[in-house]
Order: structure tokens, then sequence, then C-alpha cells
């Protein structure tokens, strides 16, 4: 942000804008890949494909993991929540 001299917003409209192809926002891409890809790794959810491209949705495109997939992460990190909260509250944390 500093070197590109861009606040966190415009810094990301360039990360979800497929014509934006510098090093700096390639290299972005590759840590958000990594995020979730290791997000799925720790958890054991081999089954989910987190690959990620540039998709088309009510806010532009977006450089992202498919949207049925990032629904299922979330479910599945909201239900271990909801059992993590459980136990916490049984004595089983």
């Amino acid at each position: 942000m500093t070197e590109r001299g861009e606040g966190l917003t415009k810094l990301y409209n360039s990360f979800h804008d497929p014509m934006q192809k510098s090093k700096d926002l390639w290299l972005l891409r590759k840590v958000h890949e990594l995020i979730d890809h290791t997000v799925a790794d720790l958890y054991g959810w081999h089954d989910l494909d987190v690959r990620h491209d540039f998709r088309e949705t009510r806010q532009g495109f977006r450089y992202a993991i498919d949207p049925t997939i990032e629904v299922e992460m979330l479910d599945r990190l909201l239900e271990l929540n909801h059992h993590r909260h459980q136990g916490e509250h049984t004595g089983e944390a």
C-alpha cells in the first residue's frame, strides 16, 4: 500500500481487477490462496476445491474461490464454533 500510495480500498479494487497483473498484486493473490488452502488443510477438508479465479459477482469481478465452496467453508467453521461454544458451557472444551 505504501509503495503504491493507495489505501486498502483502492488496493483491493486493483486486487480484484483481472486486468491488473503487477507482481505485487500477483503476490497478494497468492497469499490469499495460501490462507484458504491452509485453512482447508488444517481442518482436513481435502474434499473442498479451493481453487481461485476471477469471478463475476454483484460487486463486479472478485478474485476468490467458488462461492459455493466459500459458503461451505464458512458453514463448517460456524459449526466448529458452535461445538466449541457448547463444549465451553458443558465443561468439555
